[in-house]
């Protein structure tokens, strides 16, 4: 007997038990490929192995993208202290000039007060 005609003998009896429609209902549930191309239990063993390699190789990938991030925050910070360091150099100058400027100032305004004293 073929899938086929035990299907439709299936049918013949559900009908006679549950009638037409509720036969129809159940029969629409049945798988109609043939059993040698449903998944096995070691098929799907073989799937969820294969599975478990990917998963693995891709929390690698992960972790190895997670180290490149780490060495980049690494420099980020090594840089933005070069860049305060810099900043703070830079400030004391900028403070020295000013102090240098202000005290040119006084000695201009004092020599122009002294000449209009004269």
């Amino acid at each position: 007997m073929t899938a086929e005609s035990h299907r439709h003998d299936l049918y013949n009896g559900l009908t006679e038990v549950l009638g037409v429609d509720r036969a129809d209902t159940l029969m629409a549930y049945l798988p109609i490929q043939e059993s040698q191309n449903l998944a096995t239990a070691d098929d799907v063993d073989a799937l969820g192995t294969d599975m478990n390699a990917r998963f693995d190789w891709m929390d690698q990938r992960f972790e190895r993208v997670e180290d490149r991030f780490a060495r980049i925050e690494d420099r980020f910070e090594r840089i933005e202290e070069r860049i305060a360091d810099r900043l703070d150099a830079l400030g004391q100058r900028l403070d020295r000039i000013v102090l240098s400027l202000v005290a040119g100032l006084i000695a201009m305004i004092a020599a122009f007060v002294a000449q209009a004293l004269i």
